[in-house]
């Protein structure tokens, strides 16, 4: 199991950032400093196959403790700092498992651009990701993000990750 929270938290941080927004969003709506004051997913599922086994879980994650920033730059860069407590609810095997976890960067840092309705962010690891923007407003910013990703990162295992996650930025 800890190897389980361990691979969902490093895939969480990894895919947790990027926009798809509203046709009356211009570039110059995002520039600035936002703080992050929602992180959830209620639809979450993983299945592990490794070993020649394979466990299903599900799980949700709420945001809490909030104390993260990101920084749109005008030159198409962006950047974060600091972190947020997430509450992780995982059902592996019938049995339910409850578990605040620090998220020690919430986006880390990149470069941002937005091409009609789609926001695409790439992190410094050439990650590059895009969501849906559900509200912008000079004080909110919202979006979710769909994850289907698969991690293969570990030798003789493999990850599917799959949830909608909804991030709010304010100002």
């Amino acid at each position: 199991m800890s190897n389980f929270v361990k691979l969902f938290l490093l895939s969480y941080v990894l895919f947790a950032f990027s926009c798809k927004k509203d046709d009356s969003v211009s570039p110059s709506d995002l520039v600035g400093t936002w703080n992050l004051s929602e992180a959830t997913c209620n639809d979450g599922a993983t299945t592990t196959t490794g070993g020649g086994q394979s466990f299903s879980a599900t799980f949700t994650s709420s945001g809490k403790n909030f104390a993260s920033t990101v920084t749109f730059k005008d030159d198409g860069t962006y950047t974060s700092a600091g972190t947020y407590t997430a509450t992780l609810v995982t059902t592996i095997l019938g049995q339910t498992t409850t578990q605040d976890v620090n998220i020690p960067s919430f986006a880390g840092s990149g470069t941002w651009s937005l091409n009609g309705t789609t926001l695409t962010v790439t992190d410094s690891q050439g990650t590059s990701s895009a969501a849906e923007v559900l509200e912008n407003t000079d004080q909110k910013f919202r979006y979710k993000l769909s994850i289907n990703e698969i991690d293969t990162s570990t030798p003789g295992y493999t990850v599917t990750q799959k949830g909608t996650y909804f991030f709010s930025l304010t100002k």
